[in-house]
């Protein structure tokens, strides 16, 4: 069975490719009742208590901690491989990110296709190469820049890879098995901890996540057979996103 790692990584890397897919549903982040209050220091205020958590908590607390955190740089790289032994063709998914889910600066390469994207105010400003214009259906976006609506299907269809907290719940959501728990001699005193992520009750990868200020992923890190991951979040930083003004296809 497919691990949860590489059907996220397929997904994403399948949308490059077909350009279609639907919104998720959010998901509600319920109060945790797996914490032992008894083993909880309330008198760190300055932590946020994600060592306390595991499992399906541990992974609400750190996507709920992503949507409120404002904004972030983030950089990675996917790998599909066809086979389980290695054979076979790799595809490869690049993605750089920066800002919040609703004002972004991205690019992203998959297929041999580039595209990069600019959403400010609800308008998606859209450029790339030959590869992304035929996928997109407007020759003038090899090279140029489009403005669409950011609600356009076409632009809908590359979510996942425009939203980080949609990337990282594609992996950690346990729909097949999938575990977070705090690795062994995990130091508690640090600004981060690592925990483990677990598929069928095997180590498949990590997950860096801060300890102070909001509960976010600095890095993850997974593998299987199949496919793997490795992305990177930065959140002190406030990224200056305007609108380009020279377009090759204006606003509707």
């Amino acid at each position: 069975m497919r691990s949860r790692l590489v059907a996220g990584a397929a997904l994403v890397a399948a949308l490059a490719l077909s350009g279609c897919t639907t919104a998720a549903e959010p998901v509600p982040t319920e109060t945790p009742s797996n914490v032992d209050l008894s083993q909880v220091d309330v008198t760190d205020v300055e932590r946020n208590g994600i060592e306390y958590l595991s499992g399906e908590s541990a992974i609400d607390a750190v996507l709920a901690a992503m949507d409120d955190a404002g904004p972030v740089t983030m950089s990675g790289t996917f790998q599909e491989r066809a086979d389980e032994d290695g054979g076979g063709p790799t595809r490869r998914l690049e993605i750089t990110f920066e800002g919040t889910e609703t004002r972004f600066r991205a690019e992203v390469t998959a297929a041999g296709v580039t595209a990069q994207a600019i959403v400010v105010d609800g308008r998606a400003y859209v450029t790339g190469d030959a590869g992304f214009a035929a996928l997109l259906g407007v020759p003038e976006a090899d090279g140029g820049t489009v403005c669409l609506a950011s609600d356009d299907r076409r632009i809908v269809a590359w979510a996942p890879a425009f939203s980080p907290s949609a990337l990282v719940a594609s992996i950690l959501r346990p729909s097949d098995g999938v575990s977070l728990d705090a690795a062994a001699g995990a130091d508690l005193e640090t600004a981060s901890m690592e925990f483990v992520i677990g598929s069928g009750g095997s180590p498949i990868g990590s997950l860096e996540v801060a300890t102070t200020g909001p509960a976010v992923p600095l890095r993850l890190v997974a593998a299987d057979p199949r496919g793997d991951v490795d992305v990177s979040f930065a959140w002190d930083v406030e990224p200056q996103i305007a609108a380009p003004t020279d377009l090759a296809v204006p606003c509707a």
